[in-house]
């Protein structure tokens, strides 16, 4: 397979950190440095292997910063059967609806339980890996937080969790109709099609979230644009009673 110009081979790897192509391979398979094998050998991306050399303290050579693209202190997102293709269990990922669909963000399908996909994406280790860095501010907060992106819901607190009344490793994944009121739902999703054309929005509505207890759980929602992710939201929630 030809190597595109995101990728370099273990020899150029090498080569660039000044260490042996053993040493390479060996990074690759303890699983420090993330490789792909699309035929008998082995493809880092660049992204990667500059992530890679900064999480090490190592200096990065100047032809991995020639076609650097905008900086970012986060992990390059990708497909999960990428991720898990040098693993045991990747052999499975052609039988699954992720990889048949081509579907970026695999936990917004666990609704329709894809092949070989039975655990909490709160302890896979692709989702900690790739997801978790980026959200994770959120459990620094005090009061209900989520994150939302595509009306999908990438992660939510404690607190979220408690409001929604809903087990916190169960949101990533989840879609916003299924925790909203209808007339709240409507009001969400018009707030974030004004934000993605750049209109001003309210800072904050009055939203009914679906609940166990008599009557819907009511708050004040605020909703914030996260620059790091395209799309992305902050949700923050202030209860008009106590949880």
């Amino acid at each position: 397979m030809k190597q595109n110009i995101k990728t370099i081979s273990v020899n150029d790897t090498a080569s660039l950190c000044g260490v042996g192509r053993s040493t390479v391979t060996y990074w690759i398979r303890e699983k420090r440095l993330q490789a792909i094998k699309p035929g008998k050998n082995y493809l880092i991306n660049k992204d990667d292997l500059r992530y890679f050399l900064k999480s090490k303290d190592k200096a990065i050579p100047s032809e991995l910063l020639k076609d650097k693209e905008p900086s970012s202190i986060f992990k390059p997102l990708k497909p999960c059967w990428e991720h898990w293709e040098n693993c045991a269990c990747g052999q499975d990922c052609e039988n699954c609806t992720i990889y048949v669909n081509n579907i970026d963000v695999c936990f917004i399908t666990k609704e329709n339980k894809p092949a070989d996909c039975d655990g909490l994406c709160l302890e896979c280790r692709y989702y900690q890996e790739f997801y978790l860095p980026r959200i994770q501010f959120i459990h620094q907060i005090e009061f209900p937080a989520a994150v939302i992106k595509d009306l999908y819901f990438w992660a939510g607190n404690f607190q979220w969790a408690k409001l929604c009344q809903v087990p916190e490793g169960s949101i990533p994944g989840m879609g916003i109709e299924q925790l909203f009121c209808p007339e709240s739902l409507a009001m969400t999703i018009s707030a974030i099609k004004q934000a993605r054309l750049g209109n001003p929005f309210p800072n904050a509505y009055n939203a009914f979230f679906k609940n166990m207890n008599p009557g819907n759980a009511e708050v004040n929602l605020f909703l914030f644009p996260i620059n790091h992710v395209a799309d992305m939201f902050l949700l923050l929630g202030k209860p008009k009673r106590n949880l």
